[in-house]
């Protein structure tokens, strides 16, 4: 299978890396592909879901992606939800034109019954976002 990591300079990206290697043909997303740890077999394509810079080369003949992308670096332009929501639906919309079949998002920790979270809402944004526009994406995360 083919497949997207983006991400792939994080520490769940590098290790999904590693993890998926052996029995997928796997590219990597990365704003700067020098922070990818070099023995990762996989062919990297610089870019950024944020402008949509090189997501029409990532996603050419992909299958399956990992979206892993949260932005936790300051703006003097927007704000962070802004940005992730934007960052969000660029993705999504370039892998729907490039006939991806299924996006795997990870959202970080779950919230226990009844506490509201960053990662919560940074969940519904995404469904929000992008599930109408590519319905087979699944959310993953952990229970706090």
């Amino acid at each position: 299978m083919r497949i997207l990591i983006t991400g792939a300079s994080g520490a769940v990206g590098a290790a999904l890396a590693r993890s998926l290697a052996p029995t997928h043909e796997l590219r990597g997303l990365s704003r700067d592909p020098a922070r990818v740890a070099g023995d990762m077999a996989l062919e990297l394509v610089q870019g950024d879901a944020l402008t949509g810079a090189g997501l029409d080369r990532a996603l050419d003949g992909i299958e399956v992606c990992y979206y892993l992308i949260h932005s936790m670096e300051p703006s003097t332009d927007a704000s962070f939800e802004r940005r992730d929501r934007t960052a969000a639906r660029r993705f999504a919309a370039a892998a729907a034109a490039a006939g991806v079949r299924r996006i795997i998002y990870l959202g970080g920790l779950l919230p226990s019954a009844g506490q509201a979270r960053h990662t919560s809402q940074a969940a519904s944004r995404w469904n929000a976002s992008c599930s109408r526009r590519h319905p087979t994406v699944s959310r993953c995360g952990h229970r706090s």
